[in-house]
């Protein structure tokens, strides 16, 4: 139980992790990342944990998420 809205060390560009959350709820990362989850996996079946997998995803490697800067997708 932390709070979302305060940033730790482990932020992306400074993003905390509801902002993290917006990205990956995002179409546009859900299509462009999508084949980083098997289908069959919790993460490719519930919206919920997809979410919860690409924030920890976006805060251990975030060199994987690379196919444009990551604040473009805060921006629709």
């Amino acid at each position: 139980g932390r709070d979302g809205n305060t940033s730790d060390m482990f932020t992306v560009e400074g993003l905390n992790d509801r902002q993290l959350g917006r990205i990956a709820r995002n179409p546009s990362f859900v299509a462009d990342y999508n084949h980083l989850v098997s289908s069959t996996s919790p993460a490719g079946q519930d919206p919920n944990a997809w979410e919860f997998e690409m924030i920890n995803r976006l805060k251990k490697d975030p060199s994987q998420f690379k196919k444009r800067p990551i604040r473009e997708y805060l921006e629709y």
